[in-house]
């Protein structure tokens, strides 16, 4: 079964959670790294010192992404639950519509004679039935669109916070390594430049991940298109029963 409003939003939430944990326990690390080193730094050699910088870079960097991808958090939330309500609120009590239309709540209707009751019989209902199921299927696309958009942040989410997990396992070792001065010049020598490939490939995951999210953002022309055919809809309107 397809997830619930309720999962996708506990799901973004939770994903938003543990990368804000993630950053914030990178901070913490390097905070050690830093305060471990800082104690020795005469001592240290320019490669030590290289490290630390570049771990210290990065951490900012990380956390500039965090808040960055926070700001969207709620927005996201907002694409999701309009998604649903095309669906709750439009498709679902409009289709309900489609198969009533021939069912004539006046059971009189079925006699009329004529060349109106004709046309209302035969071409009317049959165009308000039409436009019916335009309608619905349009809100139906319309919430595709919408959630389409909102799976491409979640992906990037997922992407940013598999990369932000690794990432934190590499300083956690030089923290430990900064702390016992216990092999500190190849620990955060590796460290930092494990973690700056680790952080290049987040970038190219992200860069990714985000012009998918354009493209699916700035697809007007299948907004346009849903919007402006009228093959349902005579004259742009919607067909009257009756006309005067």
């Amino acid at each position: 079964m397809p997830p619930t409003l309720e999962e996708l939003e506990t799901s973004w939430n939770d994903l938003f959670s543990e990368a804000k944990d993630a950053v914030g326990d990178i901070e913490d690390y390097f905070r050690q790294i830093d305060d471990a080193t800082s104690v020795v730094v005469e001592t240290l050699s320019s490669a030590v010192k290289e490290g630390v910088k570049k771990l210290g870079e990065i951490k900012d960097d990380l956390v500039a992404m965090y808040n960055e991808a926070e700001a969207h958090q709620l927005p996201v939330i907002s694409l999701m639950r309009q998604s649903f309500a095309w669906l709750d609120s439009v498709k679902s009590p409009i289709s309900d519509l489609s198969p009533k239309v021939t069912i004539w709540r006046d059971q009189n209707l079925s006699s009329w004679k004529g060349g109106a009751g004709r046309a209302y019989l035969i071409e009317k209902t049959g165009q308000q039935r039409a436009a019916i199921d335009d309608a619905w299927q349009n809100a139906d696309k319309i919430s595709a669109w919408l959630m389409d958009i909102a799976e491409r942040n979640v992906d990037y989410m997922l992407e940013f916070v598999d990369k932000l997990g690794v990432i934190l396992g590499q300083y956690v070792g030089a923290a430990a390594a900064a702390g016992t001065l216990i092999g500190i010049a190849e620990a955060i020598g590796d460290a930092a430049d494990m973690v700056a490939q680790l952080f290049a490939d987040m970038v190219d995951l992200l860069t990714d991940v985000a012009s998918r999210f354009m493209a699916a953002v700035s697809d007007e022309r299948k907004i346009d298109s849903i919007t402006s055919d009228n093959s349902a809809l005579p004259g742009g309107k919607w067909p009257e029963s009756v006309v005067g």
